[in-house]
């Protein structure tokens, strides 16, 4: 069987929960040898490390993504003579040119924290009953979201299929190394103990909520501890950099735009406390990697995060700064997780499994 993939969204400036999917299962889909990959990119995809006997890559400039979607991807697709194609993201071609397998994570963006005022948000369900229709298979990454799914877009059940994010193996295989320890700490400039977020700054995030609590803590603790926020500094992170300067504490937080893969491990396993304060999750990768890297995490309690990070950290409210503050003094008191039982459940080769086996049918 042919199958093709969008991976336009591996690129070295950014790591989304959508590319950190793709970073994980290329690698293990290169050594199936039962199907053939086709993987379309545009002028600015990471197609590194990409080169395997099943796989080819199909490079096309993207000038406007709306007219990539439509058109290139339908004549792609029926020039590579593709059986399948799969969307990592909630869209595909509305041209029928073979079976469609599209990723719907959540809809956070349905959200009013995100879209005030219905004219913002019924184009997106426009959109997405479109997707439905053409779409042969959704799958989704948690059962919360197939609950939003089923509730909002009021999709065909048996259309929609839970299949859990993968946990890249050189987190789960992870055991730190002092000296790698000691290079990260230097080459971002974490000096000393810190909190971590890592995330991006959409309203959805909470990183608002987060800087108040972190505020709130007493003198003690804000000399003991700095607050370290990885993210990209885009549009939306001129209002946390307002708050930050507001509260003065432009000397305490600090912001890393970007970690490369091979360092991430070392910031997670370095934070005295990992913190998530999301509104609205699909899954949550953040708090699960921390996890894996030996981190203590407090988090959310919101959507699907208890789904996911089970009995393993622990929950707060997110909608008051008090109750992140009052976690954080809680989670600072908790023994360091043995979460080797929850994370079997997101080895990347139950994934690929289960992965294949919904693409195929």
């Amino acid at each position: 069987m042919k199958i093709g993939i969008d991976i336009r969204e591996l690129r070295t400036d950014s790591l989304t929960g959508t590319a950190r999917i793709l970073r994980t299962a290329l690698p293990l889909l290169a050594k199936d040898n039962s199907n053939q990959y086709v993987l379309f990119a545009n002028q600015f995809t990471d197609t590194a490390n990409l080169l395997a006997a099943n796989m080819r890559i199909v490079r096309r400039k993207e000038f406007f993504t709306f007219f990539y979607d439509q058109f290139t991807l339908p004549v792609l697709l029926k020039k590579e003579k593709t059986d399948v194609f799969v969307s990592p993201y909630f869209k595909c071609p509305l041209i029928k040119v073979c079976r469609y397998v599209v990723y719907i994570h959540d809809l956070h963006f349905l959200k009013p924290i995100l879209r005030k005022g219905l004219e913002k948000i019924r184009p997106y369900l426009i959109y997405l009953k479109l997707i439905l229709k053409v779409a042969d298979k959704v799958i989704t990454v948690s059962n919360f979201s197939k609950k939003e799914i089923l509730r909002i877009l009021k999709a065909p059940v048996e259309k929609i299929v839970v299949i859990y994010n993968p946990i890249g193996e050189n987190l789960l295989s992870f055991l730190p190394d002092e000296n790698k320890k000691e290079e990260a700490r230097i080459k971002y400039g974490l000096f000393g103990k810190y909190f971590l977020y890592v995330g991006n700054f959409f309203a959805h995030k909470n990183v608002q909520g987060l800087i108040k609590a972190y505020k709130m803590l007493s003198k003690k603790l804000l000399e003991d501890y700095n607050l370290v926020l990885v993210g990209k500094k885009d549009v939306n992170f001129r209002g946390i950099q307002d708050l930050i300067n507001s509260l003065g504490l432009q000397e305490k937080i600090k912001v890393i735009d970007f970690v490369c893969d091979d360092d991430m491990p070392y910031i997670y396993h370095g934070a005295s406390l990992f913190i998530y304060p999301s509104f609205y999750e699909g899954f949550g990768y953040p708090p699960l990697e921390a996890l894996a890297c030996g981190a203590r995490v407090i988090s959310s309690d919101a959507t699907s995060l208890p789904e996911v990070l089970r009995d393993k950290v622990v929950y707060f409210n997110p909608q008051s700064p008090e109750f992140i503050k009052n976690a954080i003094l809680q989670g600072l008191e908790q023994p360091l997780p043995r979460a080797g039982e929850l994370l079997s459940i997101y080895k990347s080769d139950k994934f690929i499994k289960e992965f294949i086996q919904n693409v195929s049918i």
